[in-house]
């Protein structure tokens, strides 16, 4: 049997709002990350390379 749950806040409007806010964060720091002219990556507490910006790549290719 499938069960649904209602959120407790079901203002949609303010959930729409802090969505939008989100990805114009998310948009921000994409151009920053590959846009700039240094190495940069993300990466895992263990080492794991995540992911590296459009210069890293340009450079090893």
């Amino acid at each position: 049997m499938v069960q649904y749950f209602k959120p407790a806040d079901t203002n949609t409007e303010k959930l729409e709002q802090v969505e939008a806010a989100l990805r114009e964060s998310e948009l921000r720091f994409r151009a920053i990350f590959n846009q700039t002219f240094q190495f940069m990556g993300l990466m895992k507490p263990d080492g794991t390379l995540v992911e590296a910006n459009q210069t890293a790549f340009e450079f090893g290719g």
